[in-house]
């Protein structure tokens, strides 16, 4: 099939098309504070290193898509543009189910981490904390906020500056994150999810010799 782009609506075909192909995605599980004291934690699948020097995470904060009659404006959103810091947790295996559970939409008001009883630690060096069972914590500032479209289907790219990494030394192997000890979780499409326990190695070609 060929899908021309300017013949098939964004919502729901390309999103569909993009989510279910470009998979698994890494999941940004972020906590975040707004002005007034409440503690948010979302998940977020649009998400990837941006850049190492200096080291900037991208995360894509779309419209909110339910009918429950809440803003459009997700609380993560909301809560950056108030005060500008986060934390990116990693979701393990472990994890899932209630990463899954904080996914649902909850009023600004309600906090996801006090309605699900999840243990957090104060962060390093900024105000939102982290979910204490996540073993690698990024704590972040907001660089930039990029609006994309208008209305359902539109987004904000959010670059976040990391100012911390907290990772646990049970997740390490000389020193660095070891894959096969964090056991992450990405995202396909739909409702799957993929674990990291298949993998392979292929050595970077050297042209010229």
């Amino acid at each position: 099939m060929e899908f021309d782009l300017s013949q098939i609506p964004p919502m729901p075909a390309f999103y569909l098309l993009a989510s279910n192909a470009i998979q698994p995605r890494p999941i940004a599980w972020v906590s975040s504070q707004g002005s007034g004291g409440i503690s948010n934690l979302a998940p977020f699948s649009f998400f990837t290193v941006a850049c190492v020097a200096p080291p900037v995470l991208s995360l894509t904060i779309t419209w909110r898509r339910s009918s429950t009659g809440l803003s459009p404006e997700k609380d993560t959103l909301r809560n950056l543009r108030e005060t500008g810091e986060c934390v990116i947790n990693i979701v393990t295996e472990a994890l899932a189910g209630t990463m899954n559970q904080s996914c649902g939409d909850y009023p600004p008001e309600i906090s996801e981490i006090s309605a699900l009883g999840i243990a957090t630690v104060p962060s390093t060096q900024v105000t939102p904390p982290g979910v204490a069972a996540s073993p690698v914590r990024f704590e972040c500032r907001l660089r930039q906020l990029i609006p994309l479209g208008d209305g359902p289907g539109s987004s904000h790219v959010v670059l976040l500056d990391v100012i911390h990494v907290h990772a646990d030394d049970a997740v390490l192997s000389k020193g660095m994150v070891d894959p096969d000890k964090l056991a992450s979780i990405g995202k396909l499409g739909g409702d799957g999810y993929a674990g990291t326990e298949t993998r392979f190695s292929l050595p970077r070609p050297i042209i010229g010799q």
